[in-house]
């Protein structure tokens, strides 16, 4: 049996496995479907505040299939908060997905002032700057970049629909040494 190979998952991935309407649905499912079987998807932990935001928001896009059988109706009953952090849990518990978190604080010397800030965040913004990421971008590209370059966790994949990451698909793949692919992408080259 071959090693399952890590991967990091950006969020957009994991909500489109979740939401039919959604054009990269069915290559993001196959992908959500395979972690703890072949992959061990990483992820950071703006992911939890991502996901909580888009499914309190779009409650009605999110399938059911989140919520067994036998408890669809008492479901039914819940408050949408509940109910958004009952399907937020459901798609962050998923076996082989895992919430990398880059421990501590810095200080940082900006422009004659002092700066504390969470380790993560000051990668994020050097990486924003080098790379002209945005703010979410960035946070993720610095998880993905600690893995690799800090902790030594190999990644063989960074999978993004999101379009600005694809633009720096040649700059992201030479800084992390691993291939950059959408979820239609990947399905493709992994064969899935």
């Amino acid at each position: 049996m071959a090693p399952l190979k890590n991967v990091y998952i950006d969020t957009n991935v994991l909500l489109a496995a979740h939401m039919p309407e959604d054009p990269f649905y069915e290559s993001s499912r196959k992908i959500y479907t395979k972690l703890g079987v072949d992959y061990i998807g990483y992820i950071s932990p703006l992911s939890l505040v991502e996901i909580a935001g888009v499914v309190s928001k779009r409650m009605q896009d999110i399938r059911l299939e989140l919520v067994a059988d036998g408890i669809r109706e008492s479901f039914k009953a819940l408050s949408q908060r509940e109910r958004a952090r009952l399907i937020a849990y459901k798609i962050l518990s998923k076996e082989g997905l895992n919430i990398f978190h880059v421990p501590g604080d810095v200080t940082l010397d900006m422009f004659m002032t002092k700066v504390s800030m969470p380790t993560i965040l000051s990668h994020a913004l050097s990486h924003a700057l080098q790379l002209g990421l945005r703010a979410f971008d960035a946070y993720h590209f610095a998880t993905a970049y600690d893995l690799t370059q800090i902790y030594r966790t190999p990644l063989s994949f960074f999978t993004s629909n999101d379009r600005h990451f694809l633009e720096l698909k040649r700059e992201i793949e030479k800084a992390l040494n691993l291939i950059v692919a959408s979820s239609t992408e990947f399905v493709t080259l992994e064969g899935l």
